[in-house]
């Protein structure tokens, strides 16, 4: 049985596991990936280098994650660890959550939640430290779905159009007339946005 060799009960078995979309989860090539670069981080602070040859060449070692990448999407939300004040914020909390897990359990997308965000930074640029981190962990997605903690879906069947934004690496929401006619930064919305796994 392929568990066994999870938890070390025999050796190691490869197999094709139809759950998955048919991916060789055992199969890790011996050439080195960037992976093995000593100096690459996950936080914010140095900056990554030519991301798009290293995911590239990563999805050239893992051919199985290679089929399909270019529709692959994370969806990645998160909260900061402490409470809310109000009891009744913790309880929309994990519905909320609960919604975004359902949602991409119902439309096949993988989701990230995390409740450690950077104590440094505050508000919306909490959220950048995760993206950074999804993006390198995360390598098989070609696209990364911040979704707002306080943001819920009520339509399970909404799906991306990414055909619509082949030619985009980063979609955000705005009020046309005025980012473009008062060039007001603040009416962007951040609370949900598309980036393209790239450079």
């Amino acid at each position: 049985m392929p568990w066994r060799s999870i938890f070390g009960l025999g050796s190691p078995v490869i197999t094709r596991n139809t759950a998955v979309g048919g991916l060789y989860l055992g199969y890790d090539p011996a050439e080195p990936t960037f992976y093995d670069d000593r100096d690459l981080i996950y936080s914010i602070g140095k900056p990554v280098e030519d991301w798009d040859r290293k995911r590239r060449e990563w999805l050239e070692h893992h051919p199985s994650f290679a089929a399909g990448a270019s529709d692959q999407i994370l969806l990645v939300t998160g909260s900061q660890p402490s409470t809310c004040s109000n009891p009744v914020g913790d309880h929309l909390q994990l519905k909320f959550s609960k919604n975004k897990v359902d949602y991409c359990r119902f439309n096949g997308y993988a989701i990230f939640y995390n409740n450690v965000l950077c104590p440094k930074l505050t508000g919306a640029w909490a959220k950048y430290p995760i993206l950074r981190a999804a993006m390198l962990a995360d390598h098989e997605a070609e696209w990364i779905w911040w979704v707002d903690s306080d943001a819920i879906f009520t339509d399970m069947e909404f799906k991306l159009l990414l055909e619509r934004y082949k030619d985009h690496n980063l979609v955000v929401h705005g009020w046309w007339h005025l980012i473009y006619k008062e060039q007001s930064w603040t009416s962007l919305n951040v609370g949900v946005f598309l980036i393209r796994n790239c450079q």
